[in-house]
């Protein structure tokens, strides 16, 4: 079961939880924006939605506590296939979605007025992001957000996607994130979240930094900055490779840098991503707390990369600022579709590190057992 880290963003589940969302929803959108006062109930002075609890995949989370409310938000977890009737203007025929892949829909988010004009829910972003991750294995999140709030979304990385009209009568602009964007924030911000939340909810600070660029999804900047090491083999993995697959590896992976001492894989989280070292240094810790250090040309996230389960089997540290290339599991069924040779290469030089680290394993069991 996932645990939220900062203890700030926390699930529904309890009868009392989902009576003071709807309690908290009823103050902030009947009482103080006039809005949804025909589904309203007035006498019990509750707003409820349509699936808020009779839907296995929706769920309410809140920050705060029973008593105490700041914020509330509403998700939806759907894959292409079978997406609630009401989401249809979602549009998602303009992406290129398996039927399996988990998609979320963020709505009905709602802070305590006077809260309102700071960041929106650091909390709730950044733990959701995590959440969606890790928990759901979301491959592209969407939310629906008043147009005069874009520029806080925007500092966590959401684009604007399209716009629709509510029930209500109110535009409102359709969201959309990736999965890469959402995990290179919980990469670079993970355990800063409560910190967040102290400035931004009980200092009521308006602003922090969180613009720093560290993802590039530019497939001409990755092909011609891997083209560089494949030519002057400096970097192992990628020397082994023909251009035409590094073209190819290009146009479906993402380039993240990564700060020292910052955890980038964790035991027992479900993921499936892969990384290959560009530049920089990291360390392997097993479950059992052996270490192991790798570097330039080096590959780690393989296990989970080929595991149904998607579960990891390590946990990943840098030593010092680094960059690496990511590859989702999708990526090598796309790369196949376009060039079979190319999936091939990629695979057999993942295929020959594995092969290389399991030797090491065998002699190491064999030396532990010999003594």
């Amino acid at each position: 079961m996932y645990t939220f880290k900062t203890k700030e963003l926390k699930k529904v589940t309890k009868r009392e939880e989902y009576d003071a969302i709807y309690r908290f929803r009823f103050q902030v959108y009947v009482n103080h924006l006039g809005r949804d006062h025909h589904i309203a109930d007035h006498k019990r002075k509750v707003l409820i939605y349509p699936r808020d609890e009779n839907d296995p995949d929706t769920e309410l989370y809140y920050v705060g506590h029973v008593n105490n409310i700041k914020a509330v938000l509403r998700m939806d977890y759907f894959t292409k296939k079978d997406m609630p009737e009401e989401l249809s203007a979602l549009k998602l025929d303009n992406f290129d979605f398996d039927d399996d892949d988990v998609l979320s829909y963020g709505s009905k988010l709602m802070v305590k007025p006077e809260l309102s004009g700071l960041l929106k829910m650091p909390s709730m972003i950044g733990e959701g992001f995590e959440y969606m991750v890790y928990a759901k294995n979301v491959k592209q999140a969407f939310c629906s957000c008043n147009p005069g709030l874009i520029k806080f979304y925007k500092q966590f990385g959401w684009e604007v996607y399209s716009q629709t009209i509510s029930p209500s009568g109110f535009t409102a602009l359709i969201l959309t994130i990736s999965r890469e964007k959402m995990l290179a924030f919980v990469k670079r911000d993970r355990g800063k979240l409560s910190l967040l939340y102290h400035y931004l909810f009980e200092k009521k600070q308006k602003s922090i930094n969180l613009k720093e660029e560290i993802v590039i999804i530019d497939k001409k900047v990755i092909f011609e900055k891997i083209k560089i090491m494949h030519l002057e083999k400096t970097n192992a993995f990628f020397s082994a490779l023909s251009l035409q697959t590094i073209k190819d590896l290009s146009s479906f992976s993402y380039l993240m840098h990564v700060k020292a001492n910052n955890e980038i894989v964790r035991t027992g989280l479900m993921e499936k991503e892969i990384y290959i070292i560009i530049d920089g240094h990291f360390n392997v810790v097993m479950e059992n707390g052996h270490v192991i250090k790798i570097g330039p040309g080096q590959i780690f996230g393989e296990v989970a990369f080929f595991l149904k389960s998607g579960k990891r089997s390590a946990s990943i540290y840098s030593t010092e600022e680094s960059n690496v290339l990511v590859l989702l599991r999708s990526a090598i069924t796309k790369i196949a579709k376009k060039n079979c040779q190319s999936a091939f290469e990629i695979t057999y030089e993942i295929g020959k590190i594995m092969a290389s680290r399991f030797d090491y394993c065998m002699k190491l069991t064999m030396k532990t057992t010999s003594k």
